[in-house]
């Protein structure tokens, strides 16, 4: 098997941009870098086993924890993995389906 090549949607570099920001009103940098080592480790892994994550009923998106509050969105093509959004667990449910609907 190999590495597949990682692809940032807009909304997915938004989403992380977003996340950024949030944390840096609320904390600092220090968990702001341990932030993004979780998500770097976590697309890491992705590259290497695009399946990691299981798929959401019987649709194509997949949902990789990062943290209890933060997971990735992702869907996989032949050689690519398109990372959709970066979403806080915590947020209204049907927000994220309408976002995951305009993939």
């Amino acid at each position: 098997m190999r590495n597949k090549k990682i692809f940032w949607t807009p909304i997915g570099l938004e989403s992380l941009r977003e996340c950024q920001v949030f944390i840096l009103k609320h904390w600092n940098n220090k968990v702001l870098e341990h932030f993004l080592s979780l998500i770097d480790k976590r697309v890491d892994q992705l590259k290497l086993n695009s399946k990691l994550a299981p798929t959401i009923g019987s649709t194509q998106y997949r949902k990789l924890v990062i943290h209890k509050n933060i997971s990735i969105f992702y869907i996989e093509d032949s050689d690519i993995i398109k990372i959709l959004l970066i979403w806080d667990n915590r947020q209204d449910p049907k927000m994220l389906k309408d976002k995951l609907i305009n993939f």
